[in-house]
């Protein structure tokens, strides 16, 4: 992608077109280790994908539309910049955020948290069909698991 992106691209929408006749419903994720605005650089990878394909991401991008093309939708990435007042705000938008807490692996979470609906993000990882205006909940992975968690921090406490 980085090297060659004219190619990547086309690469990327071949195999979602040939995804698309194998499958009848196909769900992409552009952004697994990027966070690129596929809509403003590449629009046409949105437009002219398959009927059957539905695009979603997750975004650290705040200032973005949580539906910014046909069939692509965006889950905000709560951080340590993101206290339950700025979360609550984006939720207020329809908008879903991801908050990562300190909790185990099939941790069974409350409905809500800071009177916020919560579903759990780590059930699957298809953004694309969520009711909106919720939190994402996801346990810590990787480093998170190891960081401190506090309302100001990157790992939110779950109470």
């Amino acid at each position: 992608l980085r090297l060659h992106p004219s190619a990547a691209v086309s690469l990327i929408h071949w195999e979602t077109v040939l995804a698309s006749k194998r499958h009848e419903r196909v769900g992409r994720r552009l952004n697994i280790v990027t966070d690129l605005r596929w809509d403003e650089w590449v629009p046409w990878l949105l437009s002219e994908s398959p009927d059957n394909v539905d695009t979603y991401d997750y975004t650290k991008h705040w200032d973005r539309d949580p539906n910014p093309a046909e069939r692509y939708r965006l889950t905000f990435s709560a951080s340590e910049h993101h206290g339950p007042d700025d979360i609550r705000a984006k939720i207020e938008t329809g908008a879903n955020v991801a908050v990562v807490f300190g909790v185990p692996k099939g941790y069974d979470y409350p409905t809500h948290w800071h009177g916020m609906p919560i579903l759990d993000g780590d059930v699957s990882d298809l953004r694309y069909d969520d009711p909106s205006g919720h939190i994402v909940a996801l346990y810590a992975k990787g480093r998170a698991r190891k960081m401190a968690s506090g309302l100001d921090g990157f790992v939110k406490p779950i109470n």
